[in-house]
């Protein structure tokens, strides 16, 4: 997996995603992971090996999500941690346990649906609304804007 942002959030997101798919379908890595999930349960030196891998792929998915916070496209509060199982679950679960292809529409549904669903600005900012959020942001803006004493 070698991909790296070019500051544009769902299309980081989607490529970091198919550069995950390629190491999950067209790599022995899938293969490493599993054998290193069932013995790193038994070997503590093992585990920590894994850890160590797991953490390397976890910081460059974190790291897009931070510097989209950077560029104030994610709130500051951000659950990075949520944020990574949300996106990369649903491929692990597909090459895992479902078996059923990973295919670009169901890398960028999944991308798109956790940058729908993900963001909600802080209070005292005014929401951003870029086109992937446009669904979230339309029904805040529709309540702010209703005329007073309507619901």
């Amino acid at each position: 997996m070698s991909y790296s942002g070019a500051g544009d959030l769902p299309r980081d997101v989607r490529r970091y995603l198919a550069s995950l798919r390629a190491a999950l379908t067209r790599t022995p890595v899938s293969q490493i992971m599993t054998t290193l999930l069932e013995r790193s349960e038994y070997d503590e030196e093992l585990r920590r090996r894994k850890l160590r891998v797991d953490r390397h792929r976890i910081n460059r998915l974190k790291g897009l999500l931070r510097a989209a916070m950077d560029r104030d496209e994610r709130p500051s509060d951000h659950d990075l941690d949520y944020a990574v199982a949300q996106l990369t679950g649903p491929l692990f679960f597909r090459r895992f346990f479902d078996t059923a292809p990973i295919s670009n529409a169901f890398i960028s549904r999944t991308a798109r649906d956790h940058l729908a669903t993900s963001y909600d600005p802080a209070p005292d900012r005014s929401p951003r609304c870029p086109e992937y959020w446009v669904v979230g942001c339309t029904v805040r803006l529709s309540i702010q804007e209703a005329p007073a004493g309507r619901e």
